[in-house]
């Protein structure tokens, strides 16, 4: 018998305390290890027929890779599940959804465009769920198609299914879905297969949707707008645009939403386009929400521009204490902004940020060719 946490509460421990994806990945491996010499202490004392042969050894091989990388990926999502669950029902406690939003009486986070609850910071949590779950889909640790049905899961449990009790339709399961396709193998692999073929995915996002989050007290345009942006995404893969509502009767209940993440597309390139980057800056909790928003709709876009405006486009060279200490002004984007566009913009950013101005020998490369500040 094991002593001491399992695995799996070991894992899921690391999860919450926000461990980095190396240290989850070491606890695994040293548990594989534990295991294996428990197990090789055991066949030691076996009796092994002398006709093993080194083909079957190697079958044995790869068998045995192939099952520890399924190990790994099941101990994965069900921590990620376990996580995300948890999550969610925290705040679902903590939201009025049964109220309807009175739109004469928007807060301050919001306007006629944006509306984000007067507290909304619980959504840190799922940033953080967000970007562990981004990490293991990118780098094969789970595959997409299970992490799909596991949250379809939480909220339609199997009969078999380990997780008792259903949790309510919730919209941040699909914002935590959307993350994940803008992954590049993921958005041309299994989301293009299933809008090419039966839809069987589309079908139980639609499922998931709660069309009730959106016109209630604690709507959150960011989470409760992620059906209509998914669909946005992935406009060029659904096959039948116009005949998709007919496949599909419960797309009439979100797409009435649909035209609001149309115009805060259009306000943001309008305001790109005229040097105005209000929205860029995210000074206030509404220009960032409606920036990270824009982020879900169409890849690279926003962290694209974000980058153009952080790095300084015009020679515009300031003081520090001296004369002697210069720097060249660019933008200044709030960290509120950048918490919040969706995980695969902010790894474009600093893909960006390295490539274009760090991985050069001569130092930081501008888009201007006026002097260098000292």
């Amino acid at each position: 018998t094991e002593r001491g946490p399992s695995a799996n509460k070991y894992v899921a421990d690391l999860l919450y305390q926000r461990a980095p994806t190396d240290e989850i990945f070491a606890a695994i491996r040293n548990h594989r290890i534990t295991k294996k010499k428990a197990i090789a202490a055991v066949a030691s004392d076996t009796y092994v027929p002398n006709s093993y042969n080194m083909n079957e050894k190697g079958n044995e091989m790869r068998d045995s890779a192939e099952l520890e990388k399924h190990e790994v990926a099941a101990l994965l999502l069900d921590a990620m599940a376990q996580r995300i669950e948890h999550v969610v029902r925290y705040i679902q406690r903590q939201c009025d959804f049964e109220t309807l939003l009175n739109e004469r009486r928007l807060n301050d986070n919001s306007d006629a465009s944006m509306v984000v609850p007067r507290r909304f910071k619980y959504w840190e949590y799922m940033n953080e769920v967000a970007d562990q779950l981004y990490y293991f889909v990118l780098f094969d640790a789970v595959p997409f198609k299970a992490v799909h049905d596991r949250l379809y899961s939480l909220v339609f449990p199997k009969d078999s299914d380990i997780h008792g009790g259903a949790a309510r339709k919730d919209n941040s399961y699909i914002w935590l879905l959307l993350q994940l396709y803008h992954i590049e193998k993921v958005s041309s692999g299994p989301v293009r297969e299933d809008l090419a073929g039966d839809e069987d995915m589309l079908d139980q996002l639609l499922q998931m949707y709660n069309e009730q989050q959106i016109v209630s007290r604690d709507a959150f345009y960011l989470r409760d707008l992620a059906l209509q942006a998914a669909m946005s995404h992935q406009q060029a893969n659904i096959r039948d645009n116009q005949g998709v509502k007919f496949r599909h009767p419960r797309m009439a209940v979100a797409m009435p939403f649909a035209p609001i993440v149309y115009r805060l597309q259009s306000e943001f390139g309008r305001q790109f386009k005229d040097e105005r980057f209000e929205l860029l800056q995210g000074r206030d909790v509404c220009s960032a929400m409606k920036t990270a928003t824009v982020s879900m709709l169409r890849q690279y876009v926003v962290p694209n521009a974000l980058y153009t405006f952080l790095v300084p486009a015009r020679e515009d060279i300031k003081q520090l204490q001296g004369a002697e200490t210069t720097y060249l002004e660019g933008g200044n984007v709030a960290t509120m902004l950048l918490d919040h566009i969706n995980v695969g913009g902010k790894h474009r950013l600093l893909q960006l940020v390295y490539k274009m101005m760090l991985a050069h020998e001569l130092g930081p490369q501008f888009q201007i060719d006026g002097r260098q500040p000292s």
